[in-house]
């Protein structure tokens, strides 16, 4: 995957330490072909969510 292939993603985090487990957009970057994800904060876990679409069921097929 890389850039131009995926030009509406989003990046979204959620954790039950910060927010009450709401989905919050976070910032990303591409490096050539990888995506490079920092997460603001980290205390026990942290549910990462990357919609390809920049919103749901914006495309009707399924990701392969």
């Amino acid at each position: 995957m890389s850039q131009q292939e995926l030009p509406d993603l989003k990046v979204y985090s959620a954790s039950p330490d910060a927010g009450h487990g709401q989905l919050k957009e976070i910032q990303y970057k591409w490096e050539n072909e990888e995506l490079v994800i920092t997460l603001p904060s980290l205390e026990y876990w942290e549910m990462i969510v990357i919609d390809r679409d920049g919103f749901e069921n914006k495309k009707t097929e399924k990701i392969k």
